[in-house]
């Protein structure tokens, strides 16, 4: 069963089609049922992208591990869901806090404070505002004001 999605967004082009490689019933996956239990599904996602200013083509794969038995167009909306998330998350990071721009390269670093800025960007986000303030802004009261800032970080 195979299931396409296209999209076009300024001068790029994309496709997706996702196909299951398999439905992991047969007794001959006994190595792959020891590693995964519960596993019932292998999806095989390929990724076209073309920009057309560039003519730039590539062509991406990604598989996926599933539990639930499922079809390519229920698979492929989920990693879409996945992936719209996870490029958010990405997105606040790095205009928040600069993400992109950080110099921080060696041995756990990177690690260390982007787990750092999940926790403060989580701490900003729930802090009890009722008001609708952006995270720069709560920032910057957390920097003016200790009073605010006791309180994003539960003092």
């Amino acid at each position: 069963m195979l299931n396409q999605r296209f999209g076009s967004k300024g001068s790029k082009t994309r496709s997706r089609q996702s196909s299951p490689i398999e439905q992991i019933r047969s007794s001959s996956v006994k190595i792959i049922r020891a590693k995964w239990p519960g596993l019932n599904t292998l999806i095989e996602i390929e990724s076209e992208h073309f920009i057309q200013s560039t003519e730039q083509y590539s062509v991406e794969f990604r598989y996926y591990l599933g539990s639930k038995v499922q079809s390519a167009a229920q698979c492929n909306e989920q990693v879409k869901q996945h992936l719209a998330i996870k490029n958010q998350s990405h997105w606040t990071m790095d205009v928040t806090f600069g993400e992109d721009q950080s110099r921080k390269r060696k041995n756990n670093a990177p690690q260390n404070f982007g787990l750092i800025r999940r926790m403060a960007l989580n701490l900003l986000k729930t802090n009890g505002d009722k008001t609708k303030v952006s995270i720069n802004r709560r920032m910057n009261r957390g920097a003016l004001s200790d009073k605010y800032r006791e309180n994003t970080l539960r003092f």
